[in-house]
């Protein structure tokens, strides 16, 4: 997508330019000379301009080579940044949304959920004791990793609907019942 995107500039750039330059640049002299003499600004740009090329032809590998080199330097450094988009560092400090958004992390553990896929062998139910306790082994496991601030699974309805009375396999069963894709996905 970001090759396509500087193709696109580069096609602009190449149309437009000429463009561009035959609007501005008639014949009948420079429009940015004022009584023969070129403006303090303009001097200075053709100055530069000319000091810059008499460089390259003078010394075109060296600039070659420092350009490549440069160029990988921030291509390295480039490949060594570890995104981490965090919506709360795009939101003041102060106000709502601030606030919703702490409560968000704190009870859900965040806005994007890390969902974690248990297989398990076929013929084996969802309720069975088995899957049970690689739900729960999963879930612990999570639970422990200090970058997770909070494990939202099929073992916290377990507990849930155990702690209300019910017993683990009628529990399991009640799960089963919930819509299919949740009763096979753990997050």
């Amino acid at each position: 997508m970001a090759a396509l995107s500087v193709l696109m500039a580069l096609g602009i750039v190449l149309a437009v330019m000429p463009m561009l330059a035959a609007l501005f640049l008639k014949e009948g002299g420079s429009k940015y000379l004022a009584d023969g003499r070129a403006r303090n600004g303009v001097a200075l740009l053709d100055n530069a301009a000319a000091t810059i090329s008499a460089a390259v032809a003078k010394w075109p590998k060296i600039i070659a080579v420092a350009g490549v080199a440069l160029t990988a330097l921030f291509g390295l450094a480039y490949l060594q940044l570890e995104p981490r988009y965090r919506l709360s560092d795009m939101l003041p400090d102060q106000g709502t949304a601030a606030t919703v958004l702490d409560r968000i992390e704190e009870r859900l553990g965040g806005l994007f959920p890390l969902s974690v896929m248990v297989e398990w062998p076929e013929g084996l139910e969802p309720q069975s004791k088995a899957v049970r306790e690689i739900i729960q082994e999963v879930h612990e496991t999570l639970e422990r990793h200090s970058a997770i601030s909070k494990v939202n699974s099929l073992h916290d309805l377990q507990r849930w609907a155990e702690s209300g009375g019910l017993p683990p396999d009628e529990a399991a069963r009640a799960l089963t019942r919930l819509r299919r894709p949740w009763s096979y996905r753990a997050t």
